[in-house]
């Protein structure tokens, strides 16, 4: 399980698109996510940030994970796979500024969390090109992303 879990892309066959573990992934997230937008919708601006602040850390660690795991297997060919620098990943910035900046920072990852977040992640949960057709449902990268994407969604919200 655990080799599987941080194998390579070639360790067990990719999940894809529009197959049953995608459906049932997208299922238990739109599941996650409604229950999780149920639960915070009466929370406080201040218990809001509180949130950003440990989901920036904790996404942060997982991207580090993910980096590791990236030169481990030693995909180093394209700059997006060891920096966080996709549209997805502005969320992971936008969540640092949110909950630790000030001022016009603080408005920047909140307007990015409000507008940007809900398209963004709604869409890669819908279309996950990247992980899932790489990777079995069952492993690290795949679970991130929908982990990860849930939360731009429940966050924007």
């Amino acid at each position: 399980m655990f080799k599987s879990f941080f194998g390579p892309e070639d360790i067990a066959g990719a999940c894809g698109m529009f197959t049953l573990p995608h459906i049932i992934s997208f299922i238990v997230c739109l599941a996650i996510i409604g229950v999780a937008i149920y639960l915070l919708s009466k929370i406080s601006d201040t218990s809001l940030e509180k949130i950003s602040k440990i989901l920036a850390i904790v996404f942060t660690v997982m991207e580090i994970i993910k980096v590791i795991y990236k030169f481990v297997h030693g995909y180093t060919e394209y700059l997006d796979y060891y920096l966080p620098i996709s549209y997805c990943s502005l969320f992971l910035y936008a969540l640092w500024f949110y909950g630790y900046g000030k001022g016009k920072l603080k408005k920047v990852g909140e307007a990015f969390i409000a507008g940007g977040c809900i398209v963004g992640g709604a869409a890669f949960l819908i279309v996950p090109a990247t992980s899932l057709m790489m990777h079995p449902i069952f492993h690290y990268l795949s679970f991130h992303s929908m982990l990860f994407h849930s939360a731009m969604v429940i966050m924007g919200f």
